[in-house]
C-alpha cells in the first residue's frame, strides 16, 4: 500500500505544469516594432495576406505545365496555400522556428501555411524582407538562413515569383518552377 501510495505521489509531482521544465516563455511575434515607414513600396505592396493561385512550370522540353492543385493538398478541398507578411518586426524565435533570430536588420514578420514557402509547424511563424526585387524569406535554423525567391512580377493584387530552379537534367522534367498568389480585398 505504501509503495503504491508512493507511486501515486511521485506521478502527480512528475506530471505537475508546475514542475514541467520543457515550458519556455514564447514571444509574442505580433508585438514587435512597426517597419512599415521603413519599408520600400514593393514591401508595402507584399504586406497582407496572400492566397496561392496556381503554378507555372517551364518544363526541360521547352513546354508549360499549369496545376492549379495547392501545394499542401488540403483533403477537403476548401483551404488553399496562405501566407500573411506583416509590417512587425520579428520579435524572436520559438520552440518549432525559427531556432535563431536573423542576421540581417529589419526582418518583418510571415506567417505561412504554404508549400512554396518553408513553414514552421505548427505556428507557421518565419521571417522576410525584399531586396533588389527578390523576396528574402527567413528560415530560421540559423542567423542567415534565408531562402531567395526572385520576383517575376508583382502588384496590388498579383505576386508571381520563381519558386524553384531545379538542377540541369533533373527527372522531374522541370526547369523552373513558378508561383503565382493572389490578394483577396479584405
Amino acid at each position: 500500500m505504501k509503495l503504491e501510495l508512493l507511486l501515486f505521489v511521485m506521478i502527480i509531482v512528475a506530471c505537475s505544469p508546475h514542475n514541467n521544465n520543457d515550458d519556455f516563455p514564447e514571444p509574442n511575434q505580433y508585438n514587435g516594432e512597426d517597419l512599415f515607414s521603413q519599408s520600400s513600396d514593393t514591401e508595402k505592396i507584399l504586406m497582407g495576406k496572400w492566397y496561392y493561385g496556381y503554378g507555372y512550370n517551364e518544363m526541360q522540353d521547352g513546354t508549360v505545365e499549369i496545376s492549379y492543385e495547392t501545394g499542401l493538398h488540403w483533403p477537403t478541398g476548401d483551404r488553399t496555400d496562405t501566407i500573411q507578411f506583416y509590417s512587425n518586426k520579428m520579435v524572436g524565435y520559438s520552440w518549432d522556428c525559427p531556432y535563431e533570430n536573423p542576421s540581417k536588420p529589419l526582418v518583418k514578420l510571415a506567417v505561412s501555411e504554404a508549400a512554396y514557402f518553408y513553414w514552421c509547424f505548427p505556428s507557421g511563424v518565419n521571417g522576410w524582407l525584399i531586396k533588389n526585387d527578390t523576396l528574402h524569406y527567413y528560415r530560421g535554423f540559423d542567423t542567415n538562413d534565408f531562402i531567395s525567391y526572385p520576383i517575376v512580377e508583382i502588384n496590388n493584387d498579383s505576386i508571381f515569383f520563381l519558386s524553384r530552379d531545379w538542377p540541369v537534367n533533373s527527372p522531374t522534367g522541370i526547369d523552373k518552377e513558378y508561383a503565382v498568389f493572389f490578394k483577396k480585398p479584405e
